[in-house]
C-alpha cells in the first residue's frame, strides 16, 4: 500500500506535496480525497480548506461559484485560453488558465477570515437553537398531559382501529383474534347491549416485549379460538394514534404489553382486570377463564335485570294498549251518542223551522184573506143589468158557493183575491171550470188580464181546486 501511494505521489511537485500533507492534516480526510480537492481548486489551499467547512456546514462555497464561472468564460471565450504545443514524441494539456487569479485568492482570504470571524456567533447560535427546541418538546410534552391530542391532526376514530389491524396484519400475519373494526365508544356500547366480556389491548409498536406477545399469543389459533369460543368482543389500537392515546389516558397503564377486561356492573361498563407486561398464553387463557367465572354472575344478573325489565315493559305496553283501545271505543261510543243527539237535535230543530213557517205562513195567509176583505168591502159590486157585467159562482173545495157580480174588465187578481176572503178557501189553489174544462192559473204573465180577455164573457161556474195537499206531500217526501 505504502508503495502505491509512493507511486501515486512521485508526479507531484515537493510544494504541492507539502500542501497535501497540511491539507490531510487539517480536515483529517485520507491521502486520495485532499488530492481530488487541491486538484479540483487547482492546488489552492485555502479555497480547499474552505469547501470542506462549507460542506459540512451545509452551505454552498463561493469557491465552487467561482471555479465554474472561470470554467464556462473559458468554454464561451476559446481566445482566453493559452496556446497549446505540440512535439513528435509527446503532447501535452496545459494547466487551466485562471481568470482573476488574484481577485480569487483574495475572495478566500475574505472567506477565511470571516468563517473565523462568525464562528462564536455560529456556536451561540446553535447553542440558542438547541435550548429553544429542548424547550418547546418540554412544554409540548407537557401540554399532552392535560391536552393529549395537541398538535396532533384530527383523524377517524374507526381509521385508527382499522389502520392497527392492517399493521397487525401485515407484520404478524392474519390469525389473530376478531378484531373490532369500530370505535372504543362503539364497542363499549355493543358489549354492554349485547351483555358480552369486552377485552381491550393497547399496542405498543416500540416495546421490547410487544413483538414476542404479539408472535407467541395473539397469533396464536388457540387463543384466536378461545375469543370466538368465549363469545369475547376484542378491541384493539395503537397507542401512537389518537384513539389509541385517548384510550390509553383512560387505562392509565404504566407498561406494555396491557390488556383489561371490560364488562357490565352495577349498570355500568367496569374494568374489572387488567395485566400490564408479557404472560404465556397458558397462564393468559387460565387468568381470563377466572376473570370470566368471577363476573359471569354480574352479566346473568344484568341479563335478569334486563328480562324483567322487558317484561315489565312489555306488560305495561299491552296494559297501554288495551288502555288505548278502551279510549278508543269509548270515544266512539261517545261520538255515537253526540251523532244521536246532534239528529235529535238537528229533528227539533227543523221541527221548529217547519211549526214556524206554517205559523208565519197562516199569520201571511190571515193577513192577507184581511187585505182581501178590506178591500172588498170598499168596493161596490156592480147590477145585474149593468152593461159588461157577468154573475160567477164559484164552488169550495169544502161544498159551500161563493156568489158575486164582476166586470168583464175586472182582472183575474181580482176574482182570486175574492176567493181568498172567504177564510173557507185554502191558502194555495187554482181557479177551473168542469164544462168546458179549462183552468185558469195565477201567474205573474196574466194576473193583469181581464176576465173578458181569458175567455170568460157569460156568467161561469167555477171550481177551487186546493193545491195546498200537493205541496204537504212534496214536503213529506222532502223530509222523508
Amino acid at each position: 500500500m505504502a508503495e502505491a501511494n509512493t507511486s501515486n505521489h512521485d508526479d507531484i511537485s515537493s510544494e504541492n506535496q507539502q500542501k497535501l500533507t497540511e491539507l490531510q492534516q487539517i480536515v483529517g480526510k485520507d491521502v486520495e480525497e485532499c488530492k481530488s480537492l487541491l486538484l479540483k481548486h487547482s492546488w489552492n489551499m485555502e479555497a480547499a480548506v474552505h469547501s470542506v467547512f462549507s460542506e459540512q456546514e451545509g452551505i454552498a462555497s463561493v469557491w465552487d461559484n467561482i471555479s465554474e464561472s472561470a470554467q464556462q468564460r473559458q468554454q464561451q471565450s476559446p481566445s482566453l485560453r493559452p496556446p497549446q504545443s505540440s512535439s513528435s514524441t509527446s503532447t501535452r494539456i496545459s494547466r487551466p488558465y485562471h481568470v482573476g487569479r488574484t481577485v480569487q485568492m483574495n475572495n478566500a482570504r475574505q472567506s477565511w477570515a470571516t468563517w473565523l470571524l462568525n464562528a462564536p456567533y455560529n456556536i451561540l447560535h446553535f447553542g440558542l437553537s438547541f435550548v429553544y427546541y429542548s424547550a418547546s418538546q418540554f412544554v409540548l410534552f407537557i401540554v399532552r398531559i392535560v391536552w393529549p391530542t395537541f398538535g396532533r391532526s384530527p383523524t377517524d376514530p374507526v381509521e385508527d382501529v382499522t389502520k392497527f389491524k392492517e399493521n397487525f396484519e401485515e407484520e404478524y400475519g392474519s390469525t389473530h383474534p376478531t378484531f373490532y373494526l369500530g370505535s372504543y365508544g362503539q364497542v363499549l356500547a355493543d358489549a354492554k347491549k349485547e351483555l358480552r366480556f369486552l377485552l381491550v389491548y393497547l399496542h405498543a409498536p416500540h416495546h421490547q416485549s410487544t413483538p414476542e406477545f404479539c408472535r407467541n399469543v395473539l397469533s396464536n389459533e388457540n387463543f384466536r379460538e378461545y375469543t370466538i369460543n368465549r363469545r369475547l368482543l376484542f378491541w384493539g389500537c395503537d397507542i401512537s394514534t389518537n384513539e389509541g392515546h385517548r384510550v390509553s389516558r383512560a387505562m392509565r397503564e404504566t407498561t406494555y404489553p396491557f390488556l383489561a377486561v371490560v364488562c357490565l356492573r352495577e349498570g355500568r361498563m367496569t374494568v374489572v382486570w387488567r395485566i400490564e407486561g408479557c404472560l404465556d398464553l397458558d397462564r393468559l387463557i387460565a387468568v381470563c377463564e377466572q376473570v370470566f367465572n368471577d363476573n359471569e354472575a354480574a352479566l346473568v344478573a344484568a341479563q335478569a335485570e334486563r328480562n324483567e325489565r322487558n317484561f315489565s315493559r312489555s306488560l305495561r305496553e299491552e296494559q297501554d294498549q288495551d288502555f288505548l283501545k278502551s279510549l278508543e271505543e269509548d270515544k266512539k261510543k261517545s261520538a255515537l251518542k253526540k251523532e244521536k243527539e246532534d239528529a235529535i237535535k238537528e229533528a227539533e230543530r227543523i221541527k221548529k223551522e217547519k211549526e214556524d213557517e206554517r205559523l208565519r205562513k197562516l199569520e201571511e195567509l190571515a193577513n192577507r184573506r184581511q187585505v182581501c176583505r178590506t178591500k172588498f168591502e170598499s168596493l161596490v159590486e156592480p147590477s145585474q143589468g149593468d152593461e159588461g157585467v157577468v154573475k160567477l159562482r164559484i164552488r169550495l173545495s169544502n161544498g159551500k158557493n161563493m156568489q158575486r157580480f164582476f166586470m168583464k174588465s175586472d182582472t183575474l187578481q181580482l176574482l182570486y183575491d175574492y176567493v181568498l176572503s172567504n177564510d173557507a178557501s185554502p191558502s194555495e189553489f187554482q181557479l177551473r171550470t168542469s164544462f168546458p174544462r179549462n183552468v185558469y192559473p195565477l201567474d205573474e204573465t196574466n194576473c193583469e188580464r181581464t176576465l173578458e180577455s181569458i175567455g170568460i164573457k157569460t156568467s161561469t161556474q167555477f171550481l177551487v181546486e186546493d193545491l195546498t195537499e200537493e205541496s204537504s206531500g212534496d214536503e213529506e217526501e222532502d223530509d222523508e
